[in-house]
């Protein structure tokens, strides 16, 4: 059976303790030996104190690492136009077959805006989704969404695409515009990102 392949997609501007920490939770969590960081594409109208694709891919090496939990797909920073989740997952069912287990990790922010996603009833047909959200958040209405919702792990692990497993997690309070609004006020990131990852960012003079 091959290995199940769980994406953990975001900007990563920068990649920071909270995104690592996830992460190993979501392969402890699902009892799989490995979690997939996917950093997205330039935003058309990037702004002055975001950084380049090239500075948040090495950042993201960076952070890794060795952690044998995480690896590193980035074939969304080096495609031309739109990138779009859909085109992504349709280029992984190919090349892993259509047996292999797929999911997308979200957020609940993120999963309650599901419906405006491009092609979203798509995702469904090519993988699966796991929705993360805090013990104290309500999780997302699904009733729409053309999958179940599946509870028991190992069905959910079992299962190649249209199934949705939700996640309760305990995230580090830490988000990337936090990080970059403390390098822009002169203040220390040392407890909020890795510190190969500071000393990249000061090396670089990214978000000041």
């Amino acid at each position: 059976m091959l290995e199940p392949c769980v994406i953990f997609g975001g900007t990563f501007d920068p990649v920071h303790n909270g995104h690592v920490e996830t992460a190993r939770q979501l392969a402890l969590g699902l009892g799989i030996p490995k979690v997939t960081l996917m950093p997205c594409g330039d935003a058309y109208h990037k702004t002055s104190d975001q950084a380049s694709a090239k500075n948040r891919l090495a950042m993201l090496e960076l952070a890794v690492g060795d952690i044998s939990e995480l690896v590193i797909d980035d074939r969304e920073l080096s495609r031309d136009g739109p990138t779009f989740t859909v085109d992504t997952l349709a280029q992984l069912r190919e090349e892993l077959g259509p047996q292999a287990h797929i999911s997308w990790v979200m957020g609940q922010d993120a999963a309650q805006g599901l419906q405006q996603w491009h092609c979203w009833q798509q995702l469904f047909e090519l993988a699966n989704l796991i929705v993360v959200a805090r013990p104290e958040e309500q999780w997302p209405d699904m009733e729409e969404w053309p999958a179940d919702v599946v509870t028991d792990l190992n069905a959910f692990i079992n299962r190649a695409h249209g199934a949705v497993y939700c996640m309760s997690l305990t995230p580090l309070a830490i988000s990337s515009s936090m990080v970059r609004k403390k390098v822009k006020d002169q203040q220390s990131i040392d407890d909020l990102v890795p510190a190969p990852v500071v000393n990249w960012i000061q090396a670089n003079k990214l978000y000041t």
